[in-house]
């Protein structure tokens, strides 16, 4: 498991995520050239807290390829 963290309003949100959720996290960040911090702020901010199964909602939703 692999360890995310985030700051979100001044409260550091974290999650245990997959190695392959965070490789995809990873390189869908690289190619939008955001870091991977902007991406989980967006996800607590649009779906309410940071969990790998929101992490991969995000994903599939907002993420086009």
């Amino acid at each position: 498991m692999v360890r995310v963290f985030v700051t979100v309003d001044g409260v550091v949100k974290w999650a245990e995520i997959s190695p392959a959720t965070h490789e995809s996290l990873r390189d869908g960040a690289c190619l939008r050239n955001q870091s991977i911090g902007y991406y989980l702020r967006r996800v607590v901010k649009e779906y309410g807290s940071l969990t790998e199964e929101n992490i991969l909602k995000f994903i599939n939703e907002k993420w086009v390829l």
